[in-house]
């Protein structure tokens, strides 16, 4: 089972629901730092992150190709 995480850096869903409601700055919802890697590796799940759009192809192939649980987390923007 693999799982892909696309870590934008933020809660983007959260700040949209905000602006809706005129909400200029949504408090919390800025997620830089979170290491879903480490998370993963410290549940005992394999991981990798994928910084380069170059090297997606090769990480997610990896991916489902890999016996037990395993993640990959992208970086956009």
């Amino acid at each position: 089972m693999s799982f892909v995480i696309a870590n934008n850096r933020r809660y983007e869903a959260l700040k949209g629901f905000g602006r809706h409601f005129g909400m200029q700055e949504v408090p919390g919802t800025d997620l830089d730092g979170i290491d879903f890697v480490r998370l993963a590796r410290g549940q005992g799940v394999l991981g990798c992150r994928v910084e380069e759009v170059e090297r997606l192809d090769a990480a997610l192939e990896a991916a489902f190709a890999g016996e037990g649980p395993n993640l990959v987390e992208v970086l956009v923007d």
